[in-house]
């Protein structure tokens, strides 16, 4: 699946896609989340084939443009989702240029697709588990559309094909004059440019972004950087927003969406669990004694702790259990801030 930096994939949170990696990353591994597209992307000839997750892909590019896109023999656009808001420039297919889109009860609503290449072109196949649903979707480009559904049929009184159509099929409504507005009767012009002399385009809408929150800062001990582990909670009942470490040089960014108001922030070192015998530990795995003595204990090399606790006092230094050696590291007083209001990342 494709988790983004930004968001958390919900219907009022969705993940926010800022580049062509983005969009590439969530067109082949996504499924189940809720995904909104903030730019025009010009993807490079970036190849975009189909994806068999068989997932729920719920994507509004709320009127943006995806460029420059390549295409193999079979483009799958979801499975049961549905992709909406959105315009797909294809330059060139790898195979024979077959595009296919949309199977599994999926839903096209305002969207253009514009091959910009010679080819024959089937818009959908219709699957068992449901066909697909299309409203106000442009057909557009250099291809020829050989038929929009190629097992059984569905309404494709959607689709305005702008474009050649095979002479063998009457699929989609097609358009005479692909620069007369009048000929695409149901685009909706608050979401389309329907001006004279040019195919239908849709028109970029402004997101809501003020609900994507983050706060950055820097974990510093006397004035020095250092690493810690740094926390965001609510205010009211402590509920945790989101954890992390910081970086080397002490610097984070926490993400806290969608909070937007007062929130508490709090650093500090991460003390680990008691030590257990006959246990492997991995390096960086933290530890501490039973008996608090101000230290927690870091696992510098690998290995498997003794059949019995080391004897008290714990070294100060380094502490060596069976064929694990883990490393004294002094607690710092951990650090709170708050109330502490999240910032915008975008807008």
């Amino acid at each position: 699946m494709a988790t983004l930096a930004i968001g958390n994939g919900s219907q009022i949170n969705p993940f926010l896609i800022q580049t062509p990696a983005d969009f590439e990353a969530v067109w082949h591994h996504s499924e189940n989340y809720y995904y909104e597209l903030t730019t025009d992307l010009d993807m490079d000839g970036r190849y975009l084939s189909q994806n068999d997750n068989g997932g729920s892909f719920h994507l509004d590019g709320k009127g943006y443009k995806i460029i420059n896109m390549t295409c193999g023999n079979y483009w799958h656009f979801w499975g049961s989702g549905d992709i909406r808001n959105i315009e797909f420039y294809i330059v060139s297919g790898l195979t024979t240029g077959l595009h296919q889109t949309c199977y599994n009860g999926a839903v096209l609503q305002n969207v253009r697709v514009h091959w910009q290449h010679s080819s024959e072109v089937y818009l959908s196949r219709d699957w068992p588990q449901g066909q697909p649903f299309y409203q106000n979707v442009v057909l557009s480009g250099l291809a020829t559309l050989k038929h929009i559904a190629n097992q059984g049929g569905f309404d494709a009184s959607g689709c305005y094909v702008a474009m050649n159509r095979d002479p063998n099929n009457n699929d989609g409504v097609l358009i005479s004059d692909i620069y007369d507005p009048a000929e695409y009767v149901n685009l909706d012009p608050a979401l389309w440019n329907l001006t004279s002399g040019s195919v239908p385009s849709l028109i970029p809408q402004t997101g809501d972004y003020s609900r994507y929150t983050h706060v950055l800062g820097s974990t510093l001990v006397d004035g020095s950087p250092v690493p810690r582990t740094v926390r965001a909670v609510t205010m009211q009942r402590h509920e945790l927003i989101a954890q992390l470490d910081s970086a080397g040089d002490g610097s984070f960014e926490l993400i806290t969406s969608p909070y937007t108001d007062g929130i508490l922030v709090y650093a500090f070192d991460e003390y680990g669990s008691l030590l257990k015998t006959d246990t492997a530990y991995g390096i960086g795995a933290i530890t501490h004694p039973q008996t608090p003595n101000g230290y927690r204990y870091i696992c510098i090399q690998a290995g498997t702790t003794d059949i019995t606790l080391p004897t008290k006092p714990w070294p100060t230094d380094q502490l060596a259990s069976g064929t694990a050696i883990f490393e004294a590291h002094k607690l710092r007083q951990p650090i709170l801030h708050g109330p502490v209001t999240p910032k915008r990342i975008l807008g």
